[in-house]
């Protein structure tokens, strides 16, 4: 059954790959998307509504200036009340990294931002997952993975961040350079550790 519908944007304008997460703690949603400016200025929008009523709370974006941000996606940390939003981040042509901004649900505002995946040696980083944790343990972690592309093949990687945005080693999911990794995935809950 359908308890309840609301919108959670009214703006005009080409929003698209809508991401959402639960935040227990605030009892409300908070949801995240590509807003189109130009073609070499995209941005993250961010909403938060209250989850039963639909009620406003707060919006913002990512990051405000004329770069290239998108495919967003969320997931939240329950125990730190944090949200943790990723994205790839162009910063030179033909160059790609992966990047994240922690969002606390308490003072409503984001951390700096967090390099996870360089695009050093001209890799090209993309299409990052985020998972979080409903647990309240207090050590648990975000896991950011993504896929990234190498001269001769396309890898699957990964980071831990911890809710102080502290980064975790970088995982290869293989070593293997005869793979191609179109993408990767992560449960967007990662459970209790």
């Amino acid at each position: 059954p359908i308890l309840n519908s609301y919108s959670i944007d009214s703006a005009p304008g080409f929003q698209r790959d809508v991401e959402v997460s639960y935040d227990l703690t605030e009892d409300s949603f908070f949801w995240v998307c590509e807003d189109r400016f130009s073609g070499t200025d995209v941005d993250i929008f961010t909403v938060q509504r209250d989850a039963l009523t639909g009620g406003f709370i707060s919006n913002g974006y990512f990051e405000v200036g004329a770069e290239t941000y998108f495919n967003p996606a969320v997931a939240n940390l329950n125990s730190a009340d944090l949200s943790l939003v990723v994205c790839t981040h162009v910063p030179f042509a033909f160059q790609s990294e992966v990047v994240g901004r922690l969002f606390d649900h308490g003072t409503r505002t984001f951390g700096p931002m967090l390099v996870l995946g360089d695009s050093s040696a001209q890799w090209n980083n993309f299409r990052p997952d985020v998972g979080g944790n409903s647990s309240s343990d207090a050590n648990s972690a975000f896991m950011v993975v993504w896929t990234r592309e190498f001269s001769a093949s396309t890898l699957g990687r990964g980071r831990l961040v911890h809710r102080d945005g502290t980064l975790g080693p970088l995982i290869a999911m293989s070593l293997d350079s005869g793979f191609t990794v179109l993408e990767t995935v992560v449960s967007e809950s990662t459970g209790h550790p």
